[in-house]
Order: C-alpha cells, then sequence, then structure tokens
C-alpha cells in the first residue's frame, strides 16, 4: 500500500511544478506586453511584426491548451487522492473488524462452554424435550397427514364420519382394525342374509311338510280308531256269540289289525318327533338371526363410540400440539434474541462484549391438557385388582401415600411414592396418577409443574373416590362366590361361548380362546345375567389372578377353573 501511494505523490508534485512553471511564463509575457516599448523597427517592417503577432497566438493557444490538458490531470489525480484516502480508511475498518471477530469468536467459544454445561443441567434441558416432543408430534403427524390423504382417494365411498375422524390422529391401526371391522360386517350381513333367505325356503318346506304330516297323522288317527271301533265291534260280537275260543282266522286278522295300529301309532310317533325336530332347527336359526341382529346393532354403537372417542383425542392432540408449538415458538425467539444481543452488542451497552451474558429460560413449565377420569378408567380398574388380590388394606395404602407429617404434598413426590410397593406403577403411570391426585382437575389446561402442592386431605379424598368400594374377600365369602359362578357357568356356558365367538369373528388379532372384557360382559347380557358390584370384583379378580390383566383374558381358563363337579350337578341357582 505504502508504494504506491509514494508513486502517486512524486507525479503529483511534478505535474504542479510544471503547472507552476507554464504559470509564471505566461506571466512573463503579459509583463513584458505591459513594459515593453514599441521598437523602431515596427514602423518600418509591418509584416514581420504581423507574421511575428500570429506565431505568438499560435503559441498562446498552445499555452492555453496544455494548461487546460494540466488541469484536467491535475483534477483526476485529486480525485485519485481521495480515492486512495478512502481505500485506506476501508482498510483500517477491515482491521478493526478483523480484531472484532477475534474477540467475538473467543466470546461465541465462551458462550458454547457455557450452553454445554447448561446442557449437562437436567433441570435446563425441558426446551429440548420439547423440541424433541414436538418434532416427533410434526412427524406423527405429516405421516397421519400423508396416510389419510391417501386412503381418502382409495376409501371415497367411505362414510363421512370416518372420513372425517381420519383427519388428524396417530392411531393408525385403531382406524384401519375398524376399516377391517366394516367390511367384515358387511360381508356377514350379506352371508346372513343369503342364509336367511335359505332358511325362509326351509321353512316353508318345513311348513309344507308339517301341513303334510299333520294331514297324514289325521288320516293315520281316523284310521286308527276305525280299527278299534272293529276291534271293539268284534270284542262285542264273540262276547255275544259266548265262544270259548275264536276261530283261528279271526284271531290273525286281530293280530295283523293291531300289528297295523303299532305300525301306524310308531309312525305318527316319528312324524311328531320329526316335526318338533324341524321346529326346534327353525328357532335356532331364528334366534341365531336375532342375536346377529343385536350384535350388530351393538357393535355399531360401540364403533360410533370409539369414533368419538377418536376425535375428541385428535382435537385433544391438535391443541396440545398448538400450545407447543406456540411454547416452543415463544422460547426460541428468547433465545434468538439474547444471542443476537450477544453477537451484536446493546446499544446502550456501546457494544462492550464485557457486559454481555447469554441467559437461557429454565423451562420446569409447560401446558398441557388435564387428566380425565377415563383416560386413568383402566389404570385405577387394574391397580384395584392388583391390590386386592395382594390383600391390601384401604388403610395401609393411604399410609404408604400419606405418610410424613406435612400437611402438603408435590406432585413430584406424590409420583415417586405411586412407583413403590404396593403400588408398582411405572413412570407415565405413576405420572398421569399423581397428576389427577394434584393438579385441578375442573380446568380444560393445566400450566404443568412437577413442584405443584396439594392438601394431603384432597388427595386421600380424590383417591379413595377413584378406588370406590373397596373391601377385602373374606374366605366363607371367596367360597360362596365359587359356588355360584360354578353353577351358573354350568347353565350358561354354551350360550356365553356362543356370543364371544360370535363377537370374535370379525377380531383376527385375538388367539384361540380368547376374548375382550367388554365382550365378556356383552356375552352376560345376551344370557340375562346380572351380577352384583361384589360378584363383578370377584370375577375381575379370578380373571386377573390368571392373565394379570383384565382387557383381555382366555374365557375357556375361566369356565374350566369354575367347572361343576359332578356331584353338584342337580343344585340349581338360587
Amino acid at each position: 500500500m505504502q508504494r504506491p501511494l509514494t508513486s502517486i505523490t512524486s507525479s503529483s508534485s511534478q505535474q504542479q511544478s510544471k503547472i507552476y512553471d507554464n504559470n509564471s511564463t505566461s506571466f512573463r509575457i503579459k509583463e513584458n506586453k505591459k513594459n515593453r516599448q514599441m521598437p523602431q523597427q515596427m514602423l518600418y517592417d509591418k509584416e514581420g511584426l504581423y507574421e511575428e503577432n500570429l506565431k505568438l497566438k499560435k503559441e498562446l493557444l498552445q499555452v492555453k491548451f496544455e494548461l487546460k490538458k494540466e488541469r484536467q490531470e491535475h483534477a483526476n489525480f485529486e480525485k485519485q487522492v481521495q480515492k486512495t484516502n478512502e481505500t485506506q480508511k476501508d482498510f483500517q475498518v477491515i482491521l478493526s473488524q478483523r480484531a472484532r471477530i477475534k474477540e467475538q469468536d473467543k466470546q461465541i467459544k465462551e458462550f458454547e462452554d457455557q450452553i454445554f454445561q447448561l446442557k449437562r443441567n437436567p433441570e435446563r434441558t425441558k426446551n429440548k424435550e420439547l423440541e424433541a416432543e414436538l418434532k416427533e408430534q410434526k412427524d406423527a403427524y405429516q405421516k397421519l397427514q400423508q396416510y389419510i390423504s391417501s386412503k381418502c382417494i382409495q376409501d371415497a365411498n367411505e362414510t363421512v364420519m370416518i372420513n372425517q375422524s381420519l383427519k388428524d390422529q396417530i392411531q393408525i391401526n385403531l382406524v384401519q382394525a375398524y376399516k377391517q371391522d366394516n367390511l367384515n360386517l358387511s360381508q356377514m350381513i350379506m352371508n346372513l342374509q343369503s342364509e336367511n333367505n335359505s332358511l325362509q325356503q326351509n321353512l316353508l318346506s318345513l311348513k309344507t311338510d308339517k301341513d303334510r304330516l299333520t294331514n297324514r297323522v289325521k288320516d293315520l288317527e281316523k284310521q286308527f280308531d276305525t280299527v278299534n271301533k272293529h276291534m271293539m265291534y268284534m270284542r262285542q260280537e264273540m262276547q255275544n256269540t259266548k265262544k270259548q275260543t275264536p276261530s283261528e282266522d279271526y284271531l290273525k286278522k286281530i293280530d295283523e289289525l293291531q300289528q297295523q295300529v303299532q305300525n301306524q301309532a310308531k309312525q305318527i310317533q316319528s312324524n311328531k318327533k320329526l316335526i318338533e325336530e324341524l321346529e326346534q332347527k327353525n328357532g335356532e336359526l331364528q334366534h341365531n338371526y336375532d342375536v346377529f341382529k343385536s350384535m350388530e346393532t351393538k357393535e355399531k354403537e360401540k364403533l360410533q363410540d370409539r369414533i368419538n372417542m377418536l376425535k375428541k383425542q385428535i382435537e385433544e392432540l391438535n391443541q396440545k400440539r398448538d400450545d407447543q408449538e406456540q411454547s416452543l415458538e415463544g422460547s426460541q425467539q428468547s433465545i434468538g434474541l439474547k444471542q443476537a444481543m450477544t453477537i451484536y452488542g446493546s446499544p446502550r451497552s456501546n457494544n462492550s462484549p464485557s457486559k454481555l451474558q447469554l441467559q437461557l429460560p429454565i423451562t420446569n413449565k409447560k401446558h398441557c391438557l388435564k387428566v380425565n377420569s377415563y383416560d386413568i378408567k383402566e389404570l385405577i380398574s387394574n391397580l384395584k385388582i392388583k391390590l386386592l388380590s395382594n390383600n391390601i388394606e384401604y388403610e395401609t395404602q393411604e399410609q404408604i401415600l400419606c405418610d410424613d407429617d406435612d400437611e402438603f404434598l408435590t406432585l413430584e413426590e406424590t409420583q415417586l411414592r405411586l412407583q413403590k410397593a404396593p403400588f408398582e406403577l411405572n413412570e407415565d403411570q405413576s405420572s398421569i396418577l399423581a397428576r389427577y391426585l394434584i393438579e385441578d382437575n375442573t380446568e380444560d389446561h393445566i400450566l404443568y409443574d412437577r413442584m405443584r402442592t396439594q392438601t394431603k386431605v384432597i388427595i386421600k379424598s380424590v383417591y379413595k373416590k377413584l378406588l370406590g368400594e373397596y373391601n377385602l374377600f373374606e374366605e366363607q365369602e371367596k367360597q360362596q362366590m365359587y359356588e355360584y359362578f360354578c353353577q351358573l357357568f354350568h347353565k350358561y356356558n354354551q350360550g356365553m361361548e356362543s356370543a364371544i365367538k360370535q363377537f370374535n369373528i370379525k377380531k383376527k388379532q385375538l388367539g384361540n380362546n380368547q376374548c375382550e372384557y367388554d365382550d365378556f360382559n356383552e356375552a352376560l347380557k345376551y344370557c340375562d345375567i346380572l351380577l352384583t358390584s361384589r360378584q363383578r370384583l370377584y370375577l375381575e379378580l379370578e380373571i386377573f389372578s390368571d392373565s394379570q390383566q383384565l382387557q383381555r383374558f382366555n374365557f375357556q381358563t375361566l369356565f374350566s377353573k369354575f367347572k361343576l363337579k359332578v356331584s353338584d350337578l342337580d343344585n340349581s341357582i338360587n
């Protein structure tokens, strides 16, 4: 940079000296013109003077042209000098910026170290958890949107309710199962309709056979009456003739008539038995058809309830996703603003890096939906049965849940206690139950806080209400319940088994002799069996002891457990 500046400066000085020489020459010419006296030869040699004047004018024009050219070069030189000065200023600015960038790189490295230390702190990682959860929700939402668009094209003839329920939900398997159920149900309806038509035709033929057989029976009865009258007449005739022994021909005739009467009586009995069998078969087919119609109606209602539940869950998931997006967007804006102030500096601090600090929010709280009672219904049922099977008194549970002398209990502490014996819930189960016990369930949206507190009086009241009637079974009561269900299942075993198998026709995911608890209850209703709450609790306890759950179990194992002894077959249910 110094070498071109020197050359430019030297050339400019030469040009300035040249300009000064030209100016001095023109000045001397003018002075000479003023001080010069008229020469003597001017009076005599006009032509020479004229030529000299023209020559001087030409020189003057040439000097003016050179002067103009020098002025132009001087102006260009001044511009070049100004441009050089600006370039030198820019170079100085660049050098200062490079130094500042180095300082900011050091600050960024320090901030990265601080962020790394913050990331290692578990109390300040909630933002990352929210980002990961939001990413999962977005991925699931995008996959569901793609699935919905493809299914809308393929299933244009589906019902509007199901198409609307397929707009935004992660439970794709349930929706596919419902569609498969509809197809199976339609196929079953078509099969039953064809079977019903064949049954109607069989019923008509049976009615025709019945009428024919009835007429035949009437004819045989008339013949039987005629033969009886004839035999009575023959006996009367024998008595009138007072013969001790009838003739051999007459006895043979009587034997033939008696044999004919016996054959006709047997034929009448067989025809009556055939009619009864046909009527019984027709009644069974009609009953099966009525049962299927009832099951179809119940399944449609059940499917509609599940669709409504899915729609509600979809709305809750959408609301939860929106809340998380808003929360994450606010946290990202806050972090971005603070990082920008860290890099470029605050205008009030005059860009002094020593006064800048990076601050991240501690996300111990987040907005989420409240926990509803139906969200923990299955959890409470399994927990209650597990506690009953282990013979845990209610007072013992209450003491373990609220064992210290403090009046309040935090959500985090409640969750930890629910994970211990005798509850032994996993992390998700203990979290949702602890939230229901601690949080205010009257609000739709809750600010989730692990340090939220609640009085132990309210916790005990809510827990007792959730658990419901809770009394341990005594041995005598268990024996009475066992005998009752032995007699009950002995009487209704076949009816319940056929009803359960009808329910399982469209549930391909169930194994052999497997059934769902809801279908088992429907089978009880189908057989007109009404159980008390205590009897139902005992039955659930026996189911849980075999399968360790209530939602799905082996009904044949349950029936075999209550298999009636041979000596008790004559007993009946009171």
